[in-house]
């Protein structure tokens, strides 16, 4: 009996070492009966975490605040107990874009405001980028506009290596903090250091052409300078060797040796008619970089264009040279999502895709229309390595992109969106009710492996209604902390929440091993 035991703890050892499907440790619908939108969850240096998202007016009950949108922040425990929640903003509409951690506990948030009212003061006209400080505890201890008199947009920023936040907006204005815009009423990239203890603009410039320049993206390098990414319908001002004719556009990657000092530009693309747009930027090794965007043809940087419009993948020297690019796709669409560079060199790219044909391989939507998830795995000069298609006969996906792909310490790979399928690769997915106007789409995320693809696990996340993933950030390897927008009050989401009128909730839930064990007992005779 004792050998038998043994035995079984053994046993049961080499099933805790394996690899389970986290389960829920806890989750909160939070909201009132107005639409919570665009939600971010970070955890805190306390161990609890921060949640932010866009609250309408309707849930001020709920929420607090001012007329009009608010960004709304709740400060939840380690098992996500509200400790604190306030609301910021002014009577127009108020927009959350991005929530920062800084190293003494207190959060920038920035967002986009209407509002010159309430705790917002200093707007220069129409809308400007918002930001504000925060303590612990959400006490204000400073705000500040950006912008001018027309429109400004948040599109990308990091906390630099001076505690500064570097911000890239794309802005219309040649006014107010504004200086050297190149073609109003159109858009510039428009990069702005901030003090970060203060909100004071330490540097700006403006960056484009006479026509459209829209920014997407904004990294600092290891050597302290900037690469950013976007696209540009210009030639002209600091724009040249443009490959398409307005309203096409190219993808744009310019790098600054300082906010205000321009090293580099480069125009990147095909004279198609298409909008090509470069979306993300990493650093690779040697002070290369690598560029995700998008192309919709053959000729200038681009060949082995597939069809209507491919993920495109490019490697640039140090200096902006194009060391190789690598088109990826079918002859259906493909839309880039997101990528990292593994140690080894080789690339990991995620798109969704439409595709069954060229380089995709196992698509599961048939003629339906309905996309697919779609990994690819490219060798360090582009070559691809292997790829694999994920989802079932409906639509697979993500919704906005954000940390959508993520690098775990084993070196597999964490994939999250969304999914409408209860077939193919997914289980788990909760259906709508028996409406048949009805429709629904849980939260799905999968980790899968690094050596060809296949599915390690896999988890739906949701109700009867409608989930979409608007966050995730990985706390530990089995840990994860999901944010989304809710329609749901079953399934898996329940409270507080307003289920006479179903809007849009923020949603919050914690991932994490589970003991799945119930009453097992041990008898020895």
């Amino acid at each position: 009996m004792r050998k038998l035991l043994i035995l079984s703890f053994l046993f049961s050892v080499s099933l805790l070492q394996a690899q389970p499907t986290p389960g829920i440790q806890w989750q909160r619908a939070l909201g009132g009966i107005g639409p919570e939108q665009s939600t971010i969850t970070r955890k805190t240096s306390d161990g609890g975490y921060i949640m932010a998202c866009t609250a309408d007016s309707a849930s001020r009950p709920v929420t607090g605040g001012f007329p009009g949108k608010d960004i709304w922040v709740v400060k939840m425990n380690a098992q996500g107990i509200t400790e604190w929640s306030k609301s910021y903003g002014g009577n127009n509409d108020d927009f959350l874009r991005h929530l920062f951690l800084n190293t003494d506990g207190s959060f920038t948030i920035f967002g986009l405001t209407a509002s010159n009212n309430g705790n917002v003061s200093g707007n220069h006209g129409a809308n400007d980028v918002w930001a504000f400080k925060i303590s612990s505890t959400g006490t204000l201890i400073w705000q500040r506009c950006y912008g001018g008199s027309l429109q400004e947009e948040f599109r990308g920023g990091l906390i630099n290596s001076n505690g500064n936040i570097v911000t890239v907006i794309s802005s219309q204005s040649n006014d107010g903090d504004v200086t050297g815009h190149h073609g109003v009423p159109n858009t510039d990239f428009w990069v702005v250091e901030i003090n970060n203890n203060t909100g004071a603009i330490v540097a700006q410039k403006a960056y484009g052409g006479t026509d459209i320049d829209v920014p997407r993206g904004i990294i600092q390098m290891s050597d302290g300078k900037y690469v950013l990414t976007g696209y540009t319908r210009s030639n002209d001002g600091d724009v040249s060797g443009n490959h398409s004719v307005s309203p096409a556009s190219d993808i744009w990657v310019l790098k600054l040796s300082s906010i205000t000092t321009m090293e580099w530009q480069k125009c990147l693309g095909s004279p198609s008619t298409g909008p090509e747009t470069g979306y993300k930027i990493a650093e690779s090794p040697g002070r290369s970089v690598l560029i995700m965007g998008d192309v919709y043809g053959n000729g200038g940087d681009v060949s082995g264009f597939k069809g209507v419009w491919d993920t495109w993948i490019a490697k640039l020297s140090e200096t902006g040279s194009l060391l190789w690019q690598k088109c990826l796709g079918g002859s259906n669409p493909e839309w880039p999502l997101n990528f990292f560079e593994n140690n080894d060199g080789s690339v990991m790219v995620l798109s969704n895709t439409v595709s069954n044909d060229g380089d995709v391989t196992g698509f599961h939507n048939g003629g339906s229309g309905a996309e697919d998830l779609w990994l690819v795995k490219l060798n360090n000069t582009g070559g691809i390595l292997w790829q694999k298609t994920y989802g079932g006969s409906e639509g697979d996906g993500v919704y906005g992109g954000q940390n959508s792909l993520i690098l775990q310490s084993d070196s597999n790979f964490v994939l999250a969106g969304f999914t409408n399928s209860r077939d193919g690769d997914v289980l788990g997915y909760h259906p709508p009710s028996s409406n048949p106007f009805d429709t629904a789409t849980d939260v799905w995320i999968l980790k899968v492996s690094k050596t060809n693809g296949n599915i390690i696990w896999q988890r739906c996340l949701g109700g009867t209604s409608l989930e979409y993933l608007t966050y995730i950030e990985q706390e530990s390897p089995v840990n994860f902390i999901v944010s989304a927008i809710t329609l749901s009050s079953n399934g898996d989401v329940s409270g507080p929440r307003q289920t006479n009128n179903p809007t849009w909730d923020a949603w919050v839930v914690r991932l994490g091993a589970i003991n799945r064990i119930r009453g097992s007992v041990f008898i020895d005779n």
